[in-house]
């Protein structure tokens, strides 16, 4: 490399961010066998990292992928359909969530109130439907599903929380692990004391210990943390974080969260840029809010706030505003995140003491160009299955799974810029 341009490039490193590597594009409509990915807003990959479950919420499907973890291809094997085959569980449906045991799969549906089982198959990972569980107000026997939006599995395997957006609840379950079958355990509603803070719950994480849950509550703009028993599944309320309340900021219109796999801390990320939708009017200046987590109490401390303006992403480069996710490598030693106000996919190095971030690539929708991938425009999901495994993405329109290459390419010398703390 001539020697001017490298000293020029280590006096301005905004300017040698690598972009991340595409692999595979799977779009609803675009792709053979891809039809019912519309509104693709959730997502999970198997333990093995052999499939993918990928949610179409407008076209009430799931769909069901084969991944080869070398190449980061993708390829359809299975759609699922609500109306069609027996299946009444999965209009509207957000998303997914495989058992750590690899055997069962678990769904949750926004219209239908409703979560369902599906039994996984070993070798090819189609799924078969088990059973399902609706809301009072749709069919069922009891109240709290109500906007089934978040659905997981706790890590031994024991128990299954959904978090509903209409009823603000988390809803507890017993996981039967032959049949994956579930049984209810309780309702946690907000303002159902001692619970506070847990207005329209987008988006439920358990640590990595079992230990404690929490929600993201998009209308509170808050962080609401239970304690949960391992041996009967029962959830404690613990705490609830308010954005600009305390020295809390980072939270406004918080709609997705992740712990890091030490557990160490909590990265919560919300619409970022200008309200787009009735219910998030305010606070929708705040992209992220990294909390530390002690990991004998759960109890988070506020960190920062860093701001996706900081980037210096390519001006082209441009979105809406919108719902963003976030997901922490399984090494500990990366973030990714969304942007869609930015359309942009960013990858981040974490300093595992402080959880501060440093942007290492991104990849965007650059609108001067005619070849770029504008379905970041709508990006949301991340998941990551191992290390070294493709990092995947969902996106609402058209409805796409996109695959990146995990290893980033550099000519030669990589250069970080390190984020703001805080505004």
């Amino acid at each position: 490399m001539n020697r001017l341009l490298l000293a020029f490039l280590l006096l301005h490193p905004a300017l040698v961010h690598a972009q991340m590597v595409l692999l595979d594009r799977q779009a609803d409509g675009e792709s053979p066998g891809v039809n019912v990915l519309r509104g693709s807003y959730g997502m999970a990959v198997s333990p093995d990292g052999l499939n993918v479950y990928a949610s179409g919420s407008l076209d009430n499907g799931l769909v069901v992928f084969s991944l080869d973890p070398g190449s980061g291809t993708l390829a359809p094997l299975q759609e699922l359909i609500d109306g069609q085959n027996g299946i009444t569980s999965l209009a509207g449906v957000r998303d997914a969530a495989v058992s750590p045991d690899g055997l069962h799969v678990y769904s949750a549906a926004l219209s239908d109130s409703a979560v369902s089982v599906f039994a996984r198959a070993p070798g090819s990972g189609t799924l078969t439907l088990v059973q399902a569980i609706f809301d009072l107000n749709t069919g069922g026997s009891f109240d709290g599903l109500g906007g089934a939006m978040s659905v997981l599995v706790s890590p031994d395997g024991a128990h299954v929380y959904v978090g509903a957006r209409s009823d603000d609840a988390v809803v507890a379950f017993a996981r039967d692990s032959g049949s994956g079958m579930l049984t209810l355990i309780a309702v946690y509603q907000n303002m159902v004391p001692p619970v506070v803070g847990l207005d329209a719950p987008e988006s439920i994480v358990i640590s990595p210990d079992g230990n404690h849950l929490y929600a993201a509550a998009e209308t509170s703009q808050a962080l609401v943390g239970f304690t949960r028993n391992p041996a009967t599944g029962a959830l404690s309320y613990l705490n609830t974080w308010f954005d600009g309340v305390g020295g809390v900021d980072g939270l406004g219109c918080v709609n997705d969260l992740e712990i890091s796999p030490d557990g160490k801390h909590v990265y919560a990320v919300g619409q970022f840029g200008a309200p787009s939708q009735p219910f998030c009017t305010v606070g929708f200046d705040d992209w992220m809010g990294i909390f530390s987590r002690n990991t004998s109490s759960g109890e988070l401390s506020f960190v920062a706030a860093p701001n996706p303006d900081d980037f210096g992403l390519p001006i082209n480069c441009g979105g809406v505003a919108g719902d963003n996710g976030v997901a922490v490598a399984p090494d500990n030693g990366r973030v990714y995140a969304t942007v869609q106000w930015l359309a942009a996919l960013v990858e981040m190095d974490r300093d595992s003491t402080s959880g501060l971030l440093n942007l290492r690539s991104f990849q965007c929708a650059d609108l001067s160009d005619p070849d770029t991938v504008v379905d970041l425009i709508s990006a949301h999901e991340i998941s990551i299955a191992s290390s070294g495994s493709p990092v995947l993405v969902s996106a609402l329109s058209p409805g796409t799974v996109l695959s990146y290459e995990p290893v980033l390419h550099v000519d030669g010398f990589e250069t970080l810029t390190p984020l703001l703390p805080g505004r």
